[in-house]
């Protein structure tokens, strides 16, 4: 613990705030999943992607450009996303085609990151906007949630966390220490070259190769490590990129040193569904 405290004590206060926020967070979200039967778990989860929800809805209506009926859209949207969520936990007909849905929004969202300079942004439109938000909101609860059912589902979560995680904190600090060479600069000026290929080394080492060994060498999951940690800063720059199109600086301040819920867990919403979709297919 004074190691600890002594090596706070020598980092600057806002990634000192990011290093308390994941210490508290981090141990909880783990332990919801390794001990919550499923429909509290979905409750839990249901709560977190509705903070994020909630802040998707406030782009929603900078969207707009007009205050007027920003109160009444965003209680709207919320509505629709809870009710979403319980009617796809007890139709269960209807998750693989939520889920396929998401998939799609993704891919638009893919485009509009690869050919935004060329004008295509087929989530210019304000209805649009919204109805991409609830795809991927829903589409990332019904996925984690999915997975938590299966035997093995807990371990296929952490691993998905350690993804999304462990590119965060690998960019953070390659970026800050080597970053010079811009990723996206009209998207997201701060996001580096350097920092991706952080990213990739601490996340794609420790996930890569944990999965290789516990899918007793399968080449299959380390290949997908590595593709899943390239989504996730995609999924992380789709956000920016709607930050910009709405003029958001910041989409929340719910997490000391991390923003909102949304930039928290906007890098796991693209690849919750991918891991689900393919569990569930039995593909490898």
């Amino acid at each position: 613990m004074r190691v600890a405290l002594g090596v706070l004590a020598n980092v600057d206060s806002t990634l000192k705030r990011r290093i308390v926020t994941a210490l508290v967070l981090a141990p909880l979200a783990v332990a919801a999943v390794f001990l919550l039967p499923n429909l509290p778990f979905a409750i839990l989860f249901g709560v977190i992607t509705s903070l994020a929800m909630y802040e998707w809805a406030g782009l929603v209506v900078a969207n707009m450009q007009s205050g007027e009926r920003g109160s009444f859209v965003t209680l709207g949207f919320m509505a629709i996303f809870i009710i979403g969520c319980a009617l796809l936990y007890v139709f269960a007909n209807a998750q693989m085609t939520l889920l396929y849905l998401g998939l799609v929004v993704w891919v638009l969202a893919l485009g509009a990151l690869w050919f935004s300079r060329s004008g295509f942004n087929p989530f210019a439109k304000t209805v649009a906007l919204a109805v991409a938000g609830l795809s991927i909101g829903w589409a990332g609860w019904l996925a984690i949630t999915l997975i938590q059912t299966r035997a093995d589902g807990h371990w296929w979560i952490l691993w998905i966390f350690g993804i999304a995680w462990g590119a965060d904190v690998g960019a953070y600090f390659a970026g800050k220490s080597f970053g010079k060479t811009k990723l996206a600069p009209e998207i997201s000026p701060g996001k580096t070259w350097e920092g991706v290929a952080g990213g990739l080394l601490l996340a794609g080492s420790i996930c890569g190769i944990g999965v290789f060994l516990w899918q007793g060498q399968s080449w299959f999951w380390l290949v997908m490590t590595f593709i899943l940690i390239g989504l996730s800063v995609c999924g992380d720059l789709f956000e920016s990129f709607v930050k910009r199109q709405t003029g958001v600086k910041d989409s929340g301040s719910l997490l000391p040193g991390h923003g909102g819920m949304l930039d928290r867990i906007d890098s796991i919403l693209i690849v919750l569904p991918i891991v689900a979709v393919i569990l569930g297919l039995g593909i490898s």
